[in-house]
């Protein structure tokens, strides 16, 4: 923390309050302000910049738990990659018993979140962050017709978040619909680690009740007019995405239930034309962010992101839904809702 953003803070004393050698974290440091992540004011002399603020921890913006669930559990998955693609025996197939989380880990990344309750912590603290800071923020509200739409055709609706979590999504989503009721789904001792404490100090107001649900289970709510579920099929290969959808298939009502899947919709990386030189048809280094977030999958879960034709071919159809439109989000990586009903 600088106290004088103006007269910054010595190395010496920085490194004092860390405990790190003064000589290695000046060198950190110069090399994060070559980035305009600090700024050295003098020699030896750093500030913060704005860039800093998702690195600390004691700010709205902080992104710490996610910048440390990338380096220990990201990166260690990524480093094992070429192995798993090279192994014969299992390359081809989509198992994340043979990921590289598993081999860098020691086991399938969701039992090792599990048996750690502090990596797990970390983990959802950073799935927090990256909804409200990094990848969607207040963009949900306006690129999705909540009002205009759902809450038009029925004002006292039924919304279930599917794998919800905290249920932070929801919560965003709930001033949108008054009347509506709430419901968050997560198993037992995710609801109670996180989505208790969540909505009873910031969402006492809403109509909501936490209900257990494993999502490769019979599906409890029946009849809902959303089931909503953010980046929930990423994390499976196409064989499990299509029972988890298929449970929820079973319990619709053809003539109201939406299916909304907030994911990352790829675009391939076509050439230039027809789009305006020198870009790609795609936005090239504009969708990197995308392409980061479907190798981190691979990695972690031996699961993907998904193409439009991917999406309905393999997904959406083999469970009983049709896409009806894609809600473009704007967003880091380039977000989308994709809304769906039965068939």
């Amino acid at each position: 923390h600088d106290p004088d953003a103006t007269k910054g803070v010595p190395i010496a004393t920085i490194a004092q309050e860390a405990g790190i050698d003064s000589r290695h974290l000046a060198r950190i440091l110069r090399s994060l302000a070559s980035q305009h992540v600090f700024l050295e004011l003098a020699p030896d002399v750093f500030t913060n910049t704005r860039h800093a603020g998702p690195l600390r921890s004691n700010t709205s913006t902080s992104c710490v738990n996610a910048y440390i669930s990338l380096i220990y559990d990201v990166l260690p998955a990524a480093s094992k990659l070429d192995e798993c693609l090279s192994d014969k025996e299992h390359s081809s197939g989509f198992s994340a018993a043979h990921s590289g989380a598993a081999r860098a880990l020691g086991g399938v990344f969701w039992d090792v979140l599990a048996k750690d309750p502090e990596r797990g912590r970390i983990f959802n603290e950073a799935m927090k962050e990256s909804t409200e800071h990094i990848s969607i923020g207040d963009s949900i509200f306006e690129d999705v017709p909540w009002e205009n739409d759902f809450a038009v055709k029925n004002p006292k609706g039924v919304f279930v978040d599917v794998g919800a979590g905290a249920g932070h999504q929801a919560l965003r989503i709930a001033p949108k619909l008054p009347g509506w009721e709430f419901v968050i789904e997560d198993l037992p001792n995710v609801l109670e680690a996180s989505a208790k404490e969540l909505w009873t100090t910031r969402g006492s107001q809403y109509n909501y009740r936490l209900v257990p649900q494993n999502f490769f289970e019979a599906q409890s709510v029946k009849g809902a007019d959303v089931y909503y579920m953010k980046h929930i099929i990423h994390d499976w290969p196409d064989k499990e995405s299509v029972q988890i959808l298929k449970n929820i298939r079973d319990v619709a009502d053809p003539s109201r239930t939406r299916l909304l899947i907030s994911d990352v919709v790829i675009e391939p990386a076509l050439p230039p034309t027809p789009s305006s030189a020198p870009l790609l048809a795609s936005l090239g280094g504009g969708t990197s962010m995308a392409h980061s977030y479907d190798m981190a999958m691979m990695a972690l879960l031996e699961a993907q992101e998904r193409t439009k034709a991917e999406f309905e071919e393999n997904v959406l159809a083999p469970a009983g839904w049709k896409l009806v439109k894609i809600h473009k989000i704007r967003s880091y990586y380039r977000l989308s809702v994709l809304e769906c009903v039965p068939i």
